[in-house]
């Protein structure tokens, strides 16, 4: 009789589980969320190279990238 409890446990988790990973695949449309999008051209770097791309002599400034994360 015990046996049959836990496998009588394990198949109703086992189902809710399912079921709630069904359910929310269903009610959140990931392909419309603005986080999971990529956007291309959007890079700042933190002062580490001047405006050709070269790297800049001198320590890096992390003015620009702090304003940016805020």
């Amino acid at each position: 009789m015990k046996i049959r409890s836990i496998i009588t446990t394990v198949s109703i988790s086992a189902v809710t589980t399912l079921g709630v990973l069904f359910g929310y695949d269903k009610l959140n449309h990931h392909s419309n969320n603005p986080n999971l999008q990529y956007q291309a051209g959007t890079t700042k770097y933190a002062g580490f190279t001047d405006g050709a791309g070269s790297p800049s002599a001198g320590p890096a400034d992390f003015t620009q990238a702090a304003s940016g994360a805020i």
